[in-house]
């Protein structure tokens, strides 16, 4: 979703990265395959570390994404949400909106936006965040949160390791594969809850 005014928008950031979904571990969409369940529900936040939108600087907020898709994400029909950690300034707010909503172009989200067909209104709301591997957590205010866990093995029940490599990948290129202790959005057009599934635990790097 470029526009006209794209071109001159220079924005990048890295940061931690934290996934959930309601696909079975691994989530087979990451190789191109349908959705465990048909369709997508799902999405991410981000502590951004360092990062920069023009000359505002981005380094210390938090965002998050979640959206539902009636079939894979590349099919659109996605209706998405966005919250903001409350404590980031205006510009911050700002930038991040015209980010995420694809107006600022770059990945990746020019490719996610395109996909979604109504975007809610954006939260700005108090921020949990701990970054531990499979043993991480967020909360966006009372609308979104997750906590992970590591997998284990359905017959011991001990806890394993497995990670995912996506040297093409558009969000991450290399992450931890978690299984979701605790997952639930709820507000206004989205409303979900996914204990037990797929998570993923990445540092990102995106920019225009």
């Amino acid at each position: 979703m470029q526009t006209e005014m794209s071109k001159s928008e220079k924005w990048q950031y890295t940061g931690e990265y934290l996934q959930a979904c309601n696909c079975d571990w691994g989530c087979p969409c990451n190789v191109g395959a349908r959705p465990t369940m048909g369709f997508c529900e799902g999405g991410f936040a981000v502590n951004v570390t360092t990062g920069k939108y023009d000359v505002t600087k981005l380094d210390g907020v938090r965002f998050a994404f979640f959206a539902k898709w009636p079939g894979q994400i590349h099919e659109g029909g996605g209706t998405a949400g966005i919250w903001i950690d409350e404590k980031a300034t205006k510009g911050q707010k700002d930038a991040l909106v015209r980010i995420i909503t694809g107006k600022a172009g770059g990945l990746p989200w020019s490719i996610l936006a395109a996909t979604v067909e109504k975007w809610l209104e954006p939260r700005f709301v108090p921020f949990e965040w701990k970054f531990d591997g499979v043993h991480s957590r967020f909360k966006a205010g009372q609308a979104v949160h997750a906590t992970l866990e590591p997998i284990r093995n359905p017959v011991s029940g001990e806890e394993g390791r497995a990670s995912i490599s996506l040297p093409d990948g558009f969000i991450f290129k290399e992450g931890e594969i978690a299984s979701l202790r605790a997952f639930a959005v709820f507000d206004e057009g989205i409303k979900y809850a996914y204990p037990g599934k797929n998570a993923h635990v990445a540092i990102v790097n995106h920019s225009s």
